[in-house]
């Protein structure tokens, strides 16, 4: 009885400790797993009742196809525990719920009699989902991280790529290295695509292939794989290559261990400029895939700015060569010299076996063309021919229609069009490539033609057109100046033949008319002379009139001639302390008291000619005195800077004068009062302008009645500067 109720009270005891346990735990007993025991962290970790009494299979029936039964099964007949970590499993919350997988680590403990035998399992089980979805989460960030760091070594080393100064194909080649060492693939290839090609020319190839040769190195579009993705425009990927249509050979897909495929086209502006694709042993990845897309925008843009680059240095290049020839040409004033230069910079240029000029000269019958250099070969190799005629292949080049540019001119519908060659005549030299550009003057005018050839197909290009096209026009440029030097030097020569007759008319005309005008001032002074007392006072005034009449027409005559030779006559410049200039003409001048003429501020040093300087200050100082009308005249000289000139001002306190007559003053025998009342020729102020303006500066005046002239006059600081 004692014994009994010891068990009693130990079994009570061990329930007890069971119930109040921390951990989770349930007791099952007999082969079908009847829950005998189950605490409450049990109960609360799976999240629904379990019922006492009953199989463990009517609470968790979702276990039956997750093989926890059969453990359990194999624990209870084999006696042998079983520890489960981190074991996956699905649970529903409620019969209605779906279900969730979670995570647990266990142990089923069998659970044996008094005589040995199993009798149960006790199961303690510990919920660890969140430290397991945790740790995925980790994994999946750090596959994740990876395969970004992967991306970003990967951009790091396209960007490095395309931004050094290599050219396409050695670009693309790193990039497809990148790819393979990156990206996990088996090999890469990268093709570009010309604009207005339809076929796709491999650029790039790495990892397993490095070769750019073979049935691959030009694809046209819409054929393959590969020519399909350039036409449609849009990318193919595959993880089952073996199955995938588009996949050529199989058997080597078969026998290489091929997976995956992954092709994309490279396209910028809506336009394709070519394929990237790659074959990998291993599944691609969806983050795989994203990237490859970005990549391909990446290397769609590289691509792209690197072709810019290309043409920008190659225009750079050609700008560049156009200017050494334009320097070149530019100085050669001599046209035969100049045609022969041209000729040969652009035969040059072109890569041309030869190159000719034909000057566009056009006889009775409106069409003949005359040889005027030839470039590559020499004369003679075209002597012999006839000159070139108005055939369907000449016509548009001397007609000035634009440049003729054939890679085989032989099948061109213009060739062998007219009799009575039908062609080249026999003997001439192999012309297959053929470029031609008409050289037309600023005015419309079409002066020739530069003619180029070459024995081989396709040589020309359209950087050899564009240089021609460059050199035609410098051609054009140089010829229309080297025509208008030899224009400007005739009518040089014959300004120069004018100017010397003009000298000695003017001279002999001064001489010519002084030597009458000395004559009668002689006869009256001896007429005067001669009849003493008996000449009345009229006839002495009319005598003294007569007398300055003539000293009138003399000084008439010299200004004349001054006139004529004002700013033609050139000496040679000289440092010109300007105050001493003037304080000489002060002197020279010698105006009489209370007159006065004097110096205000500090006057500039010029580097100058002399005499054309004190011309134009004598005669606006001696005119200022001249027309002062009073005997205190008062006359300044000033000077100031006016940048690269120098602005000098003669003031007076006369008259002044009226704002209509600023213009009118400074006319050839132009005056504001009659000779008889103020001396004067009326060229004096003509001079001035003349002189003045032949330096290249100007000269005018600010006055108004009553208040006296201010005359302005500027005047360069450094001969020729102006």
């Amino acid at each position: 009885m004692n014994r009994t109720v010891d068990a009693e009270r130990a079994r009570v005891h061990l329930h007890s400790l069971f119930m109040q346990a921390p951990a989770p735990i349930i007791v099952l007993s007999g082969p079908e797993h009847h829950v005998e025991l189950v605490n409450a962290p049990y109960q609360r970790l799976v999240s629904r009742e379990v019922r006492v009494g009953r199989p463990l299979r009517e609470t968790f029936p979702e276990l039956e196809s997750q093989g926890i039964f059969a453990i359990l099964d194999q624990v209870y007949t084999s006696g042998t525990p079983f520890e489960g970590k981190e074991l996956s499993v699905r649970l529903r919350a409620s019969e209605e719920a779906q279900e969730q997988e979670r995570f647990f680590n266990f142990v089923y403990q069998p659970m044996r009699g008094t005589n040995g035998n199993v009798e149960g399992i006790m199961t303690v089980a510990y919920d660890v989902t969140e430290q397991v979805r945790a740790r995925q989460q980790e994994t999946r960030a750090a596959a994740f991280l990876r395969q970004r760091q992967n991306e970003l070594a990967l951009s790091a080393e396209l960007g490095v790529a395309f931004a050094g100064a290599l050219s396409i194909r050695e670009v693309l080649h790193r990039c497809a290295e990148a790819m393979v060492r990156h990206l996990d693939a088996a090999f890469a290839r990268i093709w570009t695509l010309d604009e207005g090609s339809d076929v796709l020319e491999l650029q790039a190839s790495a990892g397993q292939y490095t070769h750019l040769d073979g049935p691959h190195a030009r694809i046209p579009v819409g054929r393959f794989k590969i020519g399909l993705i350039a036409r449609e425009a849009r990318p193919h990927h595959t993880n089952d290559v073996l199955n995938d249509e588009r996949i050529g050979n199989r058997e080597w897909a078969k026998r290489e261990g091929m997976v995956s495929f992954a092709g994309y086209p490279l396209i910028v502006d809506s336009k394709v400029i070519g394929v990237m694709a790659m074959f990998s042993r291993v599944p691609l990845k969806e983050g795989t895939l994203s990237a490859l897309a970005s990549i391909a925008d990446s290397v769609a843009v590289g691509v792209q700015r690197k072709r810019a680059e290309a043409r920008a240095r190659e225009e750079s290049e050609t700008l560049d060569l156009l200017n050494k020839v334009g320097q070149s040409i530019a100085a050669e004033l001599d046209t035969d010299k100049l045609v022969q230069a041209i000729t040969d910079s652009a035969t040059r240029l072109t890569g041309a076996q030869f190159g000719a000029f034909f000057y566009n000269v056009v006889d009775d019958r409106g069409e003949s063309y005359t040889l005027y250099t030839i470039s590559g070969v020499p004369r003679e190799a075209f002597s012999k021919f006839p000159m070139p005629r108005n055939t369907k292949v000449f016509a548009p080049t001397f007609a000035g229609e634009g440049v003729v540019r054939v890679a085989n001119i032989r099948k061109d519908s213009r060739y062998g069009q007219n009799a009575p060659y039908h062609g080249m005549p026999g003997g001439h030299l192999p012309v297959v490539s053929y470029l031609a550009v008409p050289v037309v003057s600023r005015d419309g005018r079409v002066l020739g033609g530069l003619f180029f050839g070459h024995g081989k197909e396709g040589v020309f290009t359209e950087r050899a057109e564009r240089l021609a096209v460059g050199v035609a026009a410098q051609a054009a440029i140089a010829m229309d100046n080297a025509r208008l030097f030899r224009e400007a030097q005739r009518l040089i020569r014959a300004l120069e033949q004018s100017n010397q007759d003009l000298d000695q008319f003017a001279y002999v005309t001064s001489h010519d008319l002084k030597a009458p005008l000395r004559g009668i001032a002689n006869l009256s002074q001896w007429l005067e002379e001669d009849l003493g007392a008996a000449l009345g006072a009229d006839s002495k005034k009319h005598l003294e009139l007569m007398r300055r009449r003539v000293h009138r027409m003399e000084a008439l005559i010299d200004g004349i001639l001054q006139y004529s030779r004002a700013g033609r006559v050139r000496g040679k410049p000289e440092l010109m302390d300007v105050g001493k200039v003037l304080h000489e003409l002060i002197e020279l001048v010698a105006p009489r008291p209370p007159a006065v003429l004097e110096v205000e501020g500090e006057l500039p040093a010029l580097y100058s000619e002399r005499v054309p300087f004190q011309q134009v200050l004598m005669n606006l100082i001696t005119n200022a005195l001249k027309h002062a009308r009073r005997e205190d005249a008062r006359v300044v000289v000033s000077a100031a800077e006016d940048g690269e000139l120098c602005r000098f001002t003669v003031t007076d306190n006369g008259p002044g004068i009226a704002p209509e007559f600023h213009e009118r003053i400074w006319g050839i025998f132009q005056t504001l009062e009659a000779r008889d009342k103020v001396e004067g020729t009326g060229i004096g102020l003509a001079v001035v302008k003349k002189v003045v303006e032949s330096r290249g500066g100007r000269a005018w005046v600010e006055s108004s009645p009553g208040a006296g002239a201010k005359f302005h006059f500027t005047w360069p600081r450094k001969e020729g500067t102006a």
